[in-house]
């Protein structure tokens, strides 16, 4: 009894690690549904790469989900805004948002901008943009393209805070 319950332990945990091997080696991990790279499309118009990441490279897309999680009514309009870039990408130019190019993409993002106060889009286009930018502004690497921020103050604080103030700010 003792020597079966032995092997049966023994086999289980050679079995567990060999599962994972094989697993992990057989398939490739599955691409991003539609929505997913939608969204990715729609946080590098808002927030797109120049001398900083873009959006999508500081994973700000992933942090909109999160985000969405928390609250049952962030990830309906998330779910909705995502099928009205696609919506709106499809009546106007025959693709999707991710097929469509920078400049089409850029126009269904500002008719969400322009729309009117208060509607799906416009609220839609508010909270992400909203979300977005604290959750990039979060990360050091974005602050590369704001010029005069040398990074946050603490934990040193302000070191010269008993000299006058300079006046040529840098």
């Amino acid at each position: 009894m003792r020597q079966a319950r032995r092997r049966l332990f023994i086999g289980s945990a050679l079995i567990w690690p060999l599962s994972r091997v094989t697993r992990s080696g057989a398939a490739p991990p599955p691409s991003p549904s539609l929505a997913e790279a939608t969204l990715a499309a729609y946080v590098d118009v808002l927030i797109p790469s120049d001398q900083t990441p873009s959006g999508t490279a500081l994973g700000v897309d992933k942090q909109l989900i999160v985000a969405a999680r928390e609250r049952r009514d962030y990830q309906l309009l998330l779910e909705w805004g995502v099928d009205w870039l696609n919506n709106q990408a499809q009546a106007q130019y025959g693709r999707n948002f991710v097929e469509s190019d920078e400049a089409r993409r850029d126009a269904i993002v500002a008719q969400a901008a322009a729309a009117e106060y208060n509607t799906r889009p416009r609220v839609f286009f508010e909270w992400t943009r909203t979300k977005a930018f604290f959750h990039y502004y979060a990360r050091p690497e974005s602050w590369r393209g704001i010029v005069q921020y040398r990074g946050p103050t603490q934990p040193v604080g302000f070191v010269d805070y008993a000299l006058p103030p300079r006046t040529d700010r840098r």
